[in-house]
C-alpha cells in the first residue's frame, strides 16, 4: 500500500487529538496534485486516508473522511479508499463490494469496536 505523500507526512502527528490536516486551499491543492501524480502507478491499489491513526464516524478525525478521501476520490475514482489503518470500513461513500467511491458522502464505519488490541512483546519472551 502507498500512502498519499501528504498522509504519510502526518502519519506520526496525533491526528485523534487535533493536529491532523486542515481543510485549506493549499492543503487541497497539495492532495489533488500528489492524487493525479500517483493515480496511474501501477502498485498504487488503494488510498489509506491516515495510518496509525482511527478514522471515526463523528470527531476531529473525521476531517480524512470529510476533506482529505473526498479530495482524493474526486481526482481519482478508479482506486479503492479505506479511512484509516486500522479502520473499520465505511458506513457510505464507497461501493460495498469494490471499495470504489460511488460520488456518495464518505462516512466512517467508525466504532472500532472490532479492533484487536494486542499485548507488546520483549524480544526475549520468543526465545
Amino acid at each position: 500500500m502507498l500512502p498519499l505523500v501528504f498522509c504519510a507526512a502526518i502519519a506520526t502527528i496525533d491526528a485523534q487529538n487535533g493536529h491532523g490536516p486542515a481543510v485549506t486551499a493549499t492543503q487541497e491543492a497539495e492532495l489533488r496534485y500528489q492524487t493525479r501524480r500517483l493515480s496511474n502507478h501501477p502498485s498504487v491499489i488503494l488510498f489509506d486516508g491516515c495510518n496509525e491513526c482511527l478514522v471515526g464516524a463523528t470527531g476531529p478525525t473525521t476531517i480524512y473522511a470529510d476533506f482529505v478521501l473526498s479530495v482524493v476520490a474526486s481526482e481519482d475514482s478508479s482506486r479503492i479508499l479505506w479511512p484509516s489503518s486500522p479502520g473499520d470500513g465505511w458506513r457510505s461513500g464507497v461501493h460495498r463490494l469494490t471499495g470504489l467511491p460511488n460520488g456518495n458522502k464518505l462516512v466512517s464505519g467508525g466504532t472500532h469496536d472490532k479492533i484487536e488490541v494486542r499485548k507488546r512483546l520483549r524480544f526475549s519472551d520468543a526465545l
